[in-house]
């Protein structure tokens, strides 16, 4: 079910108005005033910047955190002044101020619920996840163990390749002068020949290498 379409603008006047009303009658601490009209300097604040997601935010942890507030106010000042007004206009003031800084409290969590909507609405996280998920973590452990295998895959294929091409060319370099060496008697034969053709290919095949 779809939530209903609720202005931003609306959830402040409307908080503005109670708790200006809640304060009717001093009853509560300064604490109450500064803590509900901070939260909602900064929902102004998002009204300005429409597509913050940082504004919207902190407005609704704002809220929330003035939710628990509004109870430790109310709980610990209701006490304290019931019944000691001394007379009947100042007690009904009294009264009129509680009753508005209630409903005012009541309807903190309907407006957190649409607030959260407008977050999710500028494009915030649906989990509001301030740290990296897990999955992101695995991602990135993985990315770093690929890239790490990747990396040793390539060694290792560099160094058998600087091996191979040392081994070839210590044969190259040494095989005619063990071909050199062949008795004489060969010179006629077809060893010989057979010798003469196979230093010329050792020899193109060093250069094809050097090159």
């Amino acid at each position: 079910m779809a939530l209903p379409v609720v202005s931003l603008k609306m959830i402040i006047v409307v908080h503005w108005l109670l708790t200006t009303w809640g304060y009717l009658y001093p009853w509560l601490p300064q604490a109450y005033l500064w803590s509900n009209y901070a939260v909602l300097a900064i929902g102004i604040w998002a009204i300005a910047q429409r597509d913050s997601v940082d504004a919207i935010v902190m407005f609704l942890v704002g809220i929330l955190i003035t939710i628990l507030m509004d109870i430790i106010d109310i709980a610990i000042s209701y006490d304290r002044l019931s019944g000691r007004q001394p007379d009947i206009a100042l007690r009904d003031q009294f009264r009129f101020s509680v009753g508005m800084a209630i409903l005012s409290l009541l309807l903190k969590p309907v407006s957190s619920v649409f607030v959260y909507q407008m977050y999710k609405e500028r494009g915030g996280d649906y989990n509001l996840n301030f740290a990296p998920s897990s999955r992101s973590l695995l991602a990135s452990a993985c990315d770093s163990i690929a890239m790490g295998t990747r990396a040793g895959i390539n060694l290792g294929l560099t160094v058998c390749a600087q091996r191979c091409t040392s081994l070839c060319v210590i044969l190259f370099n040494y095989v005619p002068f063990v071909l050199i060496l062949v008795p004489g008697y060969c010179q006629h034969s077809e060893w010989y020949n057979c010798e003469m053709y196979l230093l010329l290919l050792i020899k193109s095949t060093k250069m094809a290498l050097l090159l």
